[in-house]
């Protein structure tokens, strides 16, 4: 819940402000739960961070049979990731591949 109350004694500014957080809090509140309220379709994951905990995350918002894919300029962290879903029994096919192309001479 948005725990800030609104006061009568608020400048303009303040209040502009106060309505602005409001806004922003209900907007994330609406987003959670239309992502707590669904599954995706697929998932998309690229970061720096360490993807292994990034997928071990967000798995549950996925749909059965769906698709993950992982990017990540790290190779330590594509494998850990791969690792993981590799032995869990919930993922089938997995593979790694890597993306990288030759400049076209």
């Amino acid at each position: 819940p948005f725990a800030e109350e609104w006061s009568d004694s608020f400048t303009e500014n303040q209040a502009k402000s106060f309505k602005r957080r409001q806004t922003r809090h209900q907007r994330i509140n609406d987003l959670l739960g239309r992502l707590k309220s669904t599954k995706f379709d697929s998932l998309i994951i690229s970061t720096k961070y360490d993807s292994g905990s990034v997928v071990r995350l967000l798995e549950g918002f996925l749909g059965p049979s769906r698709v993950i894919v992982v990017h990540s300029p790290n190779k330590e962290s594509l494998l850990t990731a791969y690792e993981y879903l590799r032995t869990s029994p919930k993922f089938i096919n997995v593979n790694i591949s890597e993306s990288w192309l030759r400049q076209y001479q």
